[in-house]
């Protein structure tokens, strides 16, 4: 039987739901950039959209999981049916809340791809975004197995035992997730440093990665929250796990939205001052096009994505 949703519950509902309508501001900016000024869409939308539909899923989950007993401390949660369903519906939120983190660790991975091609320079992008799947994968795995049977996790009506504590693990991955925040923070300045591209491009984009600083910094009180996630009391003790891993999510999304919008906010300036933007088409018109073309370089292999078409051509590959 459905529950009042508690005090505890309703602010963190109230933050879940704010920070999704945030990122998913960005995430209709994304795609209108890539699909309808670029005409080009790339494996790390894929990424990103997915780590935005887990994110919507999440938030889901525990509007449910509130209804339940989310936020109350067990001994107030008065049905066992419903003490169980709170926690498994917060556990699945988890589960796919993480790996919408690991989504969006590979959509900032393929974004930098594209701005390299040394083989040391992808291998420093690519190697802390599997390095940190690769553990992500082994907490999710100790977590949904520490219990035997694994419906004793989250029903403790039935005969079992909780043999292995998940927190341990789980600090691991959160802490892993922080470097790769710091490190997705820090590293794009050194590559855009050798990139020949306009200077206010150069700190946009930088500016915007470096958003991974704040992820950084609720990725860690993440960490120090994941500790509870074995608590005997698990409805009320990850309410503030269950904010802080959403707003680490939402601050790497957006952080890696904002350079993807890029040619969006320049096409909406040339078109609010035509005349300004594009100087060069009155006297050499055909230098203004090569011009055009030689901007939107950046665009098509980096901020642009696996292109498709572009002016109803299909384009030349990455």
């Amino acid at each position: 039987m459905a529950q009042t949703i508690a005090s505890d519950a309703s602010t963190a509902l109230m933050t879940l739901w704010a920070l999704a309508s945030f990122t998913f501001l960005f995430v209709v900016l994304r795609l209108y950039t890539r699909i309808r000024v670029l005409r080009m869409y790339g494996t790390d939308d894929h990424f990103y959209n997915a780590a935005f539909m887990l994110f919507l899923n999440y938030n889901v989950l525990l509007q449910l999981a509130a209804k339940y007993g989310f936020g109350r401390d067990i001994v107030d949660i008065d049905s066992p049916d419903d003490l169980s369903r709170a926690i498994l519906y917060e556990a699945i939120g988890q589960t796919l809340l993480i790996t919408g983190n690991v989504f969006a660790k590979l959509s900032i991975g393929c974004f930098l791809d594209r701005l390299v091609t040394s083989r040391t320079h992808k291998v420093a992008i690519w190697k802390p975004a599997l390095a940190f799947s690769l553990i992500v994968m082994i907490s999710i795995i100790v977590f949904w197995f520490s219990c035997q049977p694994t419906a004793y996790l989250w029903d403790r009506r039935i005969d079992g035992r909780c043999d292995i504590d998940p927190g341990p693990a789980a600090v691991l991955a959160g802490a892993s997730s922080v470097f790769v925040d710091l490190w997705y923070s820090g590293f794009p300045w050194y590559l855009l440093y050798t990139i020949n591209m306009p200077l206010k491009e150069k700190l946009v984009v930088g500016s915007s990665m470096s958003l991974g600083i704040v992820a950084a910094a609720c990725g860690a009180k993440r960490a120090v929250e994941l500790i509870k996630i074995g608590s005997p009391n698990y409805p009320k003790d990850t309410v503030n796990l269950v904010v802080w891993h959403a707003a680490e999510l939402s601050a790497t999304m957006i952080g890696i939205g904002i350079p993807i919008c890029l040619p969006l906010y320049k096409s909406a300036i040339s078109r609010a001052f035509p005349k300004t933007s594009c100087s060069c088409c009155s006297n050499e018109p055909h230098r203004c096009k090569e011009n055009e073309v030689e901007v939107g370089v950046f665009g098509m292999t980096t901020i642009g994505g696996t292109p498709y078409a572009f002016r109803g051509q299909v384009a030349p590959a990455d």
